[in-house]
C-alpha cells in the first residue's frame, strides 16, 4: 500500500543512518549468537553478533518491544542482509559471475565472521531491590564498558567480516530521554578490508564490482494484536506497508536543522496491521471484541533512512 497522505505518524520507530567510511580494525572471533540487549527508553530491542535479527526465541517473536513498559508489546519478526557483486575472485581463487552473502545464523564461520559485539553505556543503571533480589545484576551483564562522555545513553558496536572481503560495522544508539525513547539509530559502515575470517590478515585484494546491499525486514505489529487479529499476525501475516518519501528526490540536497527538525520528505516505510480477510467484522487496530474494546495492535513499526553517502570514501 502506498501512502499519500501529508502527514507521516510513526510510533516506534528503528531508524536507519548509512555511512561509508574507510577505517581498519583489529578484533577476535565473537560467537555468532551473542546478542546484545538494549534496555532503556520505551523501545527495547536485541542485537546479534552475526549483523541482523531473528526474533524467534523458540517460544514467541521477541523484540523491538514498544511501549516496553507493557507485557506483550514485541513487535518483531525477522531482518535480514544481502550483500552481492559481480565477476568475483574468492580466497581460493574461484571466480564467480555473481557472489552474495546472506546474514543468517546459519553461515556463521563460512560466509560471515562476528568478530565485535559490545555495548557501552553512558551512565550505570539504577539498582532495583525486591523482596531482597537484585533485580538490575542480571542485566549489567549486557552492558560491557561505561563511557560517561557518549552522547547515547546506549551504543552497540557490531562488526562483522565476511568470505566476500567486506567488513560490516553498525552502531546503534540509543536515548532514554523522554521525547527520544522510541527510536534507535542504527549507522552502517561497509568497508572492503579483504578480510575473509576471524582475523585480521588480509586474503583478498581486489575492487568490489556492482555492489549492491539490501535489507530486509518483517514486522508483526503487534504479538498482543494476534489474540485479536488472528493467530499468524505473529508473524506478521496481516501487516501492511505504507511508504513515504515520495519527494526525496527534490530536497536531496537539504539539510536538517534544529530549527527545521521535522520534514515529509524522507523515504521512509512502515508497517501496521491490516485487515484479516477471515474476520468479518473491522480489527483494523486490534480491538478486544471479548474484553473492554482496547486496541491491542496500534503499533506502527518501521525504518526512515537519514543518511546515505553518494561516493565510497578511499
Amino acid at each position: 500500500m502506498t501512502g499519500r497522505n501529508k502527514k507521516l505518524y510513526v510510533y516506534p520507530v528503528l531508524t536507519i543512518l548509512l555511512i561509508v567510511i574507510m577505517t581498519g580494525y583489529v578484533y577476535a572471533q565473537v560467537e555468532g549468537t551473542k546478542t546484545r540487549y538494549i534496555r532503556i527508553g520505551s523501545l527495547h530491542n536485541h542485537y546479534t553478533a552475526y549483523g541482523s535479527e531473528r526474533a524467534w526465541n523458540n517460544q514467541y517473536y521477541e523484540g523491538v518491544v514498544w511501549p516496553a513498559d507493557y507485557p506483550l508489546t514485541d513487535n518483531a519478526v525477522i531482518e535480514r542482509f544481502w550483500y552481492g557483486v559481480r565477476d568475483f575472485v574468492d580466497a581460493d581463487n574461484r571466480h564467480w559471475n555473481v557472489y552474495a552473502v546472506h546474514s543468517t545464523a546459519d553461515y556463521v564461520g563460512n560466509s560471515l565472521f562476528p568478530v565485535q559485539l559490545t555495548q557501552t553505556a553512558k551512565f550505570e543503571p539504577p539498582t532495583v531491590i525486591v523482596d531482597g533480589l537484585n533485580l538490575t545484576a542480571h542485566h549489567l551483564r549486557q552492558i560491557d564498558e561505561y563511557n560517561p562522555d557518549q552522547i547515547p545513553d546506549r551504543i552497540v558496536t557490531n562488526v562483522v567480516n565476511s568470505s566476500m572481503g567486506l567488513t560490516m560495522t553498525r552502531r546503534i544508539l540509543a536515548f532514554s530521554q523522554q521525547y527520544h525513547d522510541n527510536y534507535h539509530i542504527r549507522e552502517y559502515t561497509f568497508e572492503n578490508t579483504g578480510k575473509t575470517g576471524y582475523t585480521d590478515e588480509v586474503k583478498i585484494r581486489q575492487t568490489l564490482k556492482d555492489l549492491y546491499i539490501t535489507l530486509q525486514v518483517r514486522y508483526s505489529v503487534s504479538r498482543e494484536g494476534e489474540f485479536s487479529v488472528g493467530g499468524t499476525q505473529r508473524w506478521g501475516m496481516h501487516s501492511w506497508v505504507t511508504r513515504r518519501g515520495e519527494h526525496y528526490p527534490a530536497h536531496a540536497g537539504e539539510s536538517i536543522t534544529e530549527e527545521n527538525p521535522i520534514v515529509d520528505w524522507l523515504r521512509a516505510g512502515f508497517q501496521w496491521t491490516g485487515q484479516n480477510v477471515a474476520n468479518a467484522w473491522d480489527n483494523i487496530g486490534g480491538p478486544d471484541r471479548g474484553g473492554d474494546g482496547r486496541l491491542l495492535a496500534v503499533q506502527h513499526a518501521g525504518m526512515v533512512v537519514l543518511r546515505v553517502d553518494d561516493n565510497p570514501r578511499r
